[in-house]
């Protein structure tokens, strides 16, 4: 039915899932709505458009090998193209090849390859075309948007299409990476995920229309125990709204419980410092965006909340 590889990573991501909830319900106070947002807020994302609380003085003083996912258009191509002009060894992930060279030539990225995290084969073979070559800061940033209506669009392994995406195709891809990220020479290597307020139901844009919950993971089970695919991680009816906003609630949920297992595991290898952001990575919107030394010096994780997006 699955491939034996899709079905274990699937396995693992709910398992990272229900950690988070898990850790979510150990609160002691009452779990509500509002409770909950503030609990997910605290997760260690860090948003590719936030260099309003860094000056010039923080640049890098030395050259980083920089992957970034989602690089051809928007928040990813303009985090790109700064780095790149501070001398950063930049390095772009795109759906084709054909995207990434165009994005290559805009951006002065050093490299290019092709990462359809659409497709878990594809990411697959991007792992392996990188090899065991150190990533000092690796960049979740891609993401895709569905139309609000319309039919249900699937991966390559039958996954709702923004969550497939956004969220289980990075997830496969940090887990591929991490080893690399492990051997970075510098202190303290990034991983950095782009976020949305739209996860919160209590943030302007994430209260209006279809609200962003995960029920009890029942699409997910349903798809572990036999169905070819899975329209809504809980379960329900196809809602395209709802399927981004809950793609980015698995994006900080899985953020947290990664940050929580790089603590415990002793690793290297940090959650990004929290900020306050308010702009958005959609495709043809003018983007205030100034990024790169927030990307590369940002601190270690801090429980400052924000509303990212």
């Amino acid at each position: 039915m699955f491939a034996n590889f899709s079905s274990q990573i699937f396995l693992l991501m709910i398992f990272y899932l229900a950690q988070s909830f898990k850790e979510i319900l150990n609160m002691n106070e009452p779990l509500n709505r509002r409770s909950f947002s503030s609990k997910v807020l605290s997760a260690p994302f860090y948003s590719l458009n936030a260099l309003s609380a860094f000056s010039s003085s923080n640049e890098p003083t030395e050259k980083m090998t920089v992957v970034i996912t989602g690089a051809s258009s928007g928040i990813g191509l303009d985090a790109a193209t700064k780095l790149s002009s501070m001398g950063q060894d930049v390095h772009i992930l795109c759906r084709t090849l054909a995207k990434g060279k165009e994005a290559a030539l805009k951006s002065g990225a050093k490299g290019y390859f092709e990462c359809d995290l659409s497709s878990l084969q594809s990411v697959r073979n991007f792992a392996e075309e990188w090899g065991d070559k150190p990533i000092d800061v690796l960049c979740l940033n891609a993401g895709t948007a569905p139309a609000t209506k319309g039919k249900c669009q699937y991966t390559s392994e039958g996954f709702e299409m923004a969550v497939g995406t956004n969220h289980m195709g990075h997830f496969l891809l940090s887990q591929l990476l991490l080893g690399n990220m492990g051997k970075s020479r510098v202190e303290n290597p990034r991983l950095v995920v782009t976020a949305s307020s739209v996860h919160d139901p209590d943030t302007p844009g994430g209260d209006v229309g279809s609200k962003a919950t995960l029920g009890d993971l029942r699409g997910l089970k349903s798809y572990l125990e036999g169905d070819k695919t899975f329209d809504m991680v809980d379960g329900a009816q196809y809602d395209g709204d709802k399927s981004y906003k809950d793609s980015k609630l698995c994006n900080v949920l899985f953020t947290l419980e990664m940050e929580r297992r790089l603590r415990a595991s002793g690793s290297k290898v940090k959650g990004p410092k929290l900020s306050h952001s308010h702009d958005n990575f959609f495709r043809g919107r003018s983007a205030r965006i100034a990024s790169a030394p927030a990307l590369l010096q940002a601190p270690a994780y801090s429980g400052t909340k924000t509303r990212s997006s």
